[in-house]
């Protein structure tokens, strides 16, 4: 009787996020060589990519547990290489600024996080496989590559120390949110808004632009001034509407 019942047992399946996870493991591992074999690898890079990684595994494991449906399809995993370009990319921070045609790779990271945006969402719907997992690893992985273009930027001075507001915007308003339904008051629900999306998307192209070593510091610096206001100004509004 064990012995069939150890027979008919079903193999315990890795949960998705493992799964996610190694992907992005491996995908960053390449990325990474990549990267190293353009400038080397100190332990300052190496160090960033870690945590940064360490931070994207935290988040797929949060949204396994509090999103129940969905599985890792093909949509979802190209969510996750989203993921791993941003990682790649937080080596910079302390890896000092890149030089020759090095220096391209912060934007081509960020430009490659960007790109694939569309095409996830896209794959999701030809193949009806979008999910409440998949939308908000999208929405999270957005998020995560902005913070991080931001932080390169700003550290290897190509956009002002007030542009981080930008970078930092929604998970201050996510910790506003929580604050305030921890003290009993209604937080609502955000509306659909056009100009979000086309904020959202000029943000990113400024961001990209502002990552690459063209055309230059002083014009970087003016078009993240010039992208902050809208953006930061779009949050108020949605504050607005949630209170």
């Amino acid at each position: 009787m064990e012995h069939g019942r150890e027979h008919g047992r079903q193999p315990r399946r890795t949960p998705r996020w493992g799964r996610a996870a190694a992907l992005s493991t491996g995908a960053t591992a390449l990325l990474v060589l990549g990267v190293g074999a353009g400038q080397g690898l100190s332990r300052g890079f190496l160090a960033a990519v870690a945590a940064a990684l360490t931070v994207q595994v935290a988040l797929l494991v949060v949204l396994d547990r509090r999103e129940e449906s969905g599985s890792l399809t093909p949509a979802t995993a190209v969510t996750v290489l989203r993921g791993s370009a941003a990682v790649a990319l937080a080596g910079f921070l302390f890896s000092g600024r890149p030089e020759g045609l090095v220096a391209w790779l912060p934007a081509c990271l960020f430009g490659a996080a960007v790109a694939l945006d569309a095409a996830d969402g896209a794959l999701a719907r030809a193949t009806d496989s979008t999910s409440a997992f998949g939308a908000a690893l999208d929405v999270e992985t957005d998020a995560l590559a902005v913070l991080v273009g931001v932080l390169v930027a700003v550290r290897t001075g190509q956009a002002p120390a007030v542009f981080l507001a930008v970078g930092l915007a929604r998970y201050a308003f996510l910790a506003a949110a929580t604050f305030r339904r921890y003290r009993g008051s209604r937080v609502g629900s955000l509306p659909p808004r056009a100009s979000r999306r086309v904020l959202g998307a000029a943000q990113m192209v400024v961001l990209a632009l502002v990552l690459a070593p063209m055309p230059g510091a002083t014009v970087s610096h003016l078009l993240a001034v010039a992208v902050m206001g809208p953006v930061l100004a779009g949050f108020v509004r949605d504050w607005l509407l949630v209170r």
